[in-house]
């Protein structure tokens, strides 16, 4: 007999001698034997994070992993090394693990002693490998699946009015505007966005607006009309916006500047109201809007034109079949562009 192949066997022996009078159970025996390499470890499962497990945004735990001996002898002094890499294929954890002991047909659970906190949403990799050398060699390491989610997550996505630099006569009257995204898995109500416009020596304007937006939506925030300016000079704007349960607080604000020149006319000046969702999305996004929208173009982020559309419509649902990433959508008015940045997920 030959033992090449790795496994579990059962072995009969049967007394079929036809001159025996009483043939009973025990003519036959029954064995069983295994086929084992001497030294053969294997990492038997992922525990902490596990395959295609999902972590919140901040979420704070300790690897671990489950070790099995499947081999003859007893394993010492075994070391593992274990990595989390995220979705740009750069490790943000690593650790090496290792056992004293661990006899044949024994499994062992091993956690690291330092803690990993899930700092960056994404899909990430968990991957471990044994460094002691051993007969077989195909058990030795394991790759696995997680992600990191938004739970809950309100960002300013953009400033829609006033842009950068603009000018505009000293005395205008002019209504801010910023678009918020919920990029979080949950509805938020109870968002607080603020407007604040100050020049070098004290704040000349402050609103405060208190929406709810569902989860992968974004809305246009307009403030009042009240921001205006009676002197020539530099005004500057600071977006923020907030909420009790936000979990990514660097997308929380936003600033333009505006410069106020000569004149004395009173001009009140509204953006295009604009609402896209969902955003992110995954295949389509929908569009509304109170004036006519003649063309939409979609930008990749490197200016390339995706996509370029006319219509005449003022609520519009779009397919994009496009990659994951980043774009710019541009919809325009009769006299108006407007840019939105739009994300694609799987």
């Amino acid at each position: 007999m030959a033992f090449d192949d790795l496994g579990d066997y059962y072995v009969s022996v049967i007394n079929n001698w036809p001159l025996e009078h009483e043939p009973s159970y025990s003519d036959t025996i029954f064995t069983t034997y295994s086929t084992r390499f001497s030294q053969d470890l294997g990492i038997s499962a992922h525990l902490l994070p596990h395959n295609k497990d999902t972590l919140e945004l901040n979420e704070s735990l300790k690897p671990s992993i489950q070790v099995t001996n499947y081999g003859l002898d007893t394993m010492s002094n075994v070391r593992i090394a274990i990595a989390l890499v995220n979705s740009a294929a750069i490790p943000v954890y690593l650790d090496t693990l290792s056992i004293n002991q661990l006899n044949p047909n024994f499994l062992a659970t091993l956690s690291s002693s330092i803690i990993y906190s899930a700092g960056m949403f994404g899909d990430y990799l968990f991957s471990s490998e044994i460094l002691s050398a051993d007969d077989n060699v195909a058990n030795n390491e394991l790759t696995t699946n997680y992600m990191v989610i938004r739970r809950n997550d309100v960002a300013i996505v953009k400033v829609n009015f006033p842009s950068i630099g603009q000018e505009f006569p000293k005395n205008t009257l002019i209504k801010p505007s910023v678009t918020i995204a919920n990029m979080g898995i949950n509805n938020l109500s109870d968002i607080t966005v603020h407007c604040r416009a100050f020049d070098e020596t004290s704040t000349v304007y402050e609103s405060t607006q208190v929406i709810s937006v569902s989860a992968g939506e974004s809305i246009q925030v307009n403030f009042d009309s009240t921001l205006t300016y009676d002197k020539k000079g530099i005004l500057d704007l600071a977006f923020s916006v907030s909420h009790t349960a936000d979990q990514l607080i660097n997308n929380d604000s936003a600033s333009t500047y505006i410069t106020f020149v000569s004149g004395a006319e009173v001009v009140v000046v509204i953006p295009i109201i604009t609402k896209i969702y969902p955003n992110p999305f995954t295949h389509s996004i929908h569009i509304e809007s109170k004036e006519l929208i003649k063309h939409l173009r979609v930008l990749s982020i490197t200016g390339q034109e995706v996509m370029n559309m006319k219509m005449n419509t003022q609520n519009v649902e779009v397919e994009l079949p496009l990659a994951k990433g980043e774009y710019m959508l541009e919809v325009y008015y009769d006299a108006h562009v407007e840019r939105i940045p739009i994300l694609k997920n799987d």
